[in-house]
């Protein structure tokens, strides 16, 4: 990991803190919101959970570059402990809403480079993602539930393109990144 510029440390500070209160310090999943502003949501989804590991994760990293071991060390843990009730509630299926909402692409953010390794499940559920998701015109919807609008979205299809490179599948990468430059 990276230490933090000096002056963004107080809102990496701020926003860790607030994710482990969120999160009882890892151990629940936060409160329901919303991960696409045109769906209100009553139950916590994967897109909204997923980059709050990443964080924490990414916050214990920059910590320990910064030299503070211990703050690190909390965070890792809670973070952990987080990826944990993920996989709990989410696994082994990684569907929108845990047991329902079809294949997501927050599945992604569980995979590096937001993850320090790869797990199996995990990888595969995003292969199976993006298998289904696929659009007519080539890119990715949010996810298999999503509504057939035609639409492909590019955060999504980049996000596919950008964890199968740091998972070590340049093949599937090239594919995403060139749809990518060709669609853009």
């Amino acid at each position: 990991g990276q230490p933090v510029p000096a002056d963004l440390r107080r809102l990496r500070d701020r926003a860790t803190e607030h994710v482990l209160r969120l999160t009882d310090g890892g151990r629940v999943l936060p409160p329901p919101s919303p991960d696409y502003w045109e769906v209100p949501e009553r139950r916590v989804t994967l897109g909204t959970v997923a980059p709050l590991a990443a964080g924490l994760e990414a916050a214990a990293r920059s910590l320990a570059a910064e030299g503070d071991p211990v703050r690190s060390a909390r965070i890792a843990g809670a973070a952990a402990a987080l990826r944990s009730v993920i996989r709990e509630h989410f696994g082994p299926d990684y569907e929108r809403l845990g047991d329902r909402g079809g294949l997501d692409a927050g599945a992604a953010m569980l995979l590096p480079p937001f993850a320090d390794g790869v797990d199996p499940t995990v990888l595969a559920a995003v292969e199976g993602y993006a298998r289904e998701a696929i659009r007519p015109a080539g890119g990715l919807a949010p996810g298999v539930g999503w509504q057939s609008d035609g639409v492909s979205w590019t955060p999504e299809t980049a996000l596919v393109a950008y964890t199968a490179a740091a998972s070590g599948d340049p093949t599937t990468a090239t594919r995403w990144r060139d749809w990518l430059a060709t669609h853009t």
